[in-house]
């Protein structure tokens, strides 16, 4: 009982902070919704994606999060990015086409968020498919981080 106690407190690995999405020791903190690692470290997502991360300290006040819209996307306007946190909307931001690299910074609830683990829900308002491939296609992520 003594060592399976302290197994568990040693080989448990806590939800990063700061997560790339495109790193492959990191991908256990990546829920359903994503594809495989693109170049450049890189992850699509699908239309709707979940990643774990770990609490934020008591300074942050922000998930921020960079995000590419290529200028070849052939969703015509703007793409609208919905964040979720344990649940609560943090907000909706838009993405417009036409710019590749985009930092979006969601604002934390005042009371905080509660547990040792946050649970992130990303969710796209659009998606699509190349011709070469049938993957529903949403957004590429490259990390989220409080701030």
């Amino acid at each position: 009982m003594l060592y399976q106690s302290l197994s568990e407190k040693l080989w448990t690995i806590e939800a990063p902070q700061r997560l790339e999405v495109g790193q492959k020791f990191l991908a256990e903190f990546l829920g359903v919704g994503w594809h495989m690692i693109e170049a450049n470290n890189l992850r699509w997502m699908q239309k709707r994606a979940e990643v774990r991360l770990g609490a934020p300290t008591p300074k942050a006040k922000k998930l921020r999060i960079t995000c590419y819209r290529f200028k070849d996307d052939p969703r015509p306007g703007v793409l609208q990015l919905t964040v979720t946190a344990n649940g609560l909307k943090l907000g909706t931001q838009p993405i417009p086409t036409g710019e590749a690299e985009h930092h979006l910074a969601y604002e934390l609830p005042s009371a905080g968020l509660a547990g040792r683990e946050i649970q992130i829900v990303l969710e796209v308002n659009s998606v699509f498919a190349n011709k070469d491939d049938n993957r529903q296609l949403g957004l590429v992520l490259g990390n989220l981080a409080w701030m």
